[in-house]
């Protein structure tokens, strides 16, 4: 029970100082956000084109030095859905993504960070439902899909007090099936907070 109880202050402490950090953007100042958010997805295969979907996701921003130079590191979970018509098509990724922000400040505590990163996507799951046929995409079997795609992304992210605006695209540089010119273009709008 004690163990418990040092748990729980230990937890509360930890809490409380970053929301303490959290109320201000100081000289030197590091802070956690969390979003959810719409996202969109061309993967350029013949059957489907863009794919639309839901994110959520969680990231930690941190000042490089005492400048306006910030970078952070991002993971977020992406649900892809597209139902009606001919096809139906499901899928689900999570990304990992390194950015440097540039930081502006727009009126009293509201903040524009520009931004440009590399991010790392690992598909967890895919499947197209057609008339005719169920292809999954990953597998020797089926459509024979990369899981893993690396590439480029830039947008902007904006801190209004506590609150979380961004939008981001991404460009995929690694094909999703070589050679069929499947290079995935990836756009997302999100709100949230920051703690």
């Amino acid at each position: 029970m004690k163990s418990i109880k040092l748990l729980l202050i230990t937890i509360a402490f930890v809490v409380g100082g970053i929301k303490a950090s959290a109320q201000y953007w100081g000289e030197y100042n590091t802070s956690w956000y969390t979003y959810a958010g719409y996202s969109a997805f061309n993967y350029k295969l013949s059957y489907d084109k863009w794919i639309n979907g839901v994110n959520v996701g969680v990231g930690h921003i941190r000042q490089v030095g005492f400048g306006h130079v910030y970078w952070d590191f991002e993971a977020a979970f992406t649900y892809g859905f597209k139902n009606g018509g001919v096809n139906d098509t499901k899928t689900t990724s999570v990304k990992i993504a390194f950015d440097l922000l540039r930081q502006f400040e727009l009126a009293d505590k509201v903040y524009l960070f520009p931004y440009v990163g590399i991010a790392v996507r690992y598909h967890t799951s895919g499947k197209t439902t057609t008339p005719n046929n169920i292809y999954e995409w990953f597998g020797d079997r089926n459509l024979g899909l990369k899981r893993f795609q690396f590439g480029l992304q830039t947008g902007f992210r904006v801190f209004i007090r506590r609150f979380y605006l961004g939008a981001e695209f991404q460009q995929y540089l690694t094909e999703m099936l070589p050679g069929a010119h499947t290079r995935i273009n990836m756009f997302g709008a999100s709100a949230g907070m920051r703690f």
